[in-house]
């Protein structure tokens, strides 16, 4: 065979090398400053992508971490009410068991006076923890709420107490029908700070070491 016939079955020979095709073909045919330019592109993709997924569950675990400060802090003012109750109680059973013996004017002033002290003081706290409600989530309007209640149910104990008191001092001794209508009062309340407590406790019952707490 002639050197001009091996020169055509050469450049016959090459030209049915088949073409690669593909990915990986593509990528092969393309200027390596291209492809630099394509995996540094695909890098800033992925790096604002996990930059806006960091963020995002940053802020959940803030507001989760906010919440739950809020619920102890507003557990702790709950638990102070419940004493000042306690207290309320237990100067309004004093005064009916011993106004008798004691007179009107004493009684009054060493049980009244303080059950007031003490209904004063639970209002006081409920604005407190009023007060610390800043949000608008669905725990805030609940805790609204149940504050709400538990402010109407003191206004109901300290007016049927008032009543109960003043008609002792009119009459010298007080009726069975006030005294239940107080039992009813009180039991009442402690409905409400039991509601509002159970609410607060949901909150707290979240496992707080899910949460990334920045120190």
């Amino acid at each position: 065979m002639s050197e001009k016939s091996q020169n055509k079955a050469s450049t016959s020979s090459i030209n049915q090398t088949p073409s690669r095709t593909g990915a990986g073909g593509f990528l092969r045919n393309i200027k390596i400053s291209r492809r630099l330019g394509l995996g540094f592109g695909i890098m800033v993709l992925l790096s604002i992508s996990l930059g806006a997924v960091a963020f995002y569950t940053t802020a959940l675990e803030d507001a989760a971490l906010e919440e739950f400060i809020a619920a102890e802090e507003e557990t702790f003012l709950l638990e102070k009410i419940e004493v000042q109750l306690l207290e309320a109680r237990k100067n309004e059973l004093e005064f009916l068991l011993f106004h008798a013996d004691l007179g009107y004017d004493v009684a009054f002033q060493q049980y009244v006076l303080t059950n007031q002290a003490n209904t004063t003081e639970m209002s006081n706290l409920v604005e407190e923890a009023r007060a610390g409600i800043t949000g608008t989530s669905a725990r805030d309007v609940t805790s609204l709420k149940n504050l709400d209640q538990i402010e109407v149910d003191i206004e109901e104990y300290v007016s049927s107490f008032a009543e109960l008191v003043e008609n002792i001092r009119i009459r010298g001794d007080e009726s069975t029908g006030e005294i239940f209508r107080i039992l009813s009062d009180m039991n009442e309340l402690d409905a409400s700070l039991e509601t509002a407590g159970e609410a607060e406790i949901e909150v707290l019952r979240w496992n707080p070491q899910s949460l990334r707490v920045k120190t």
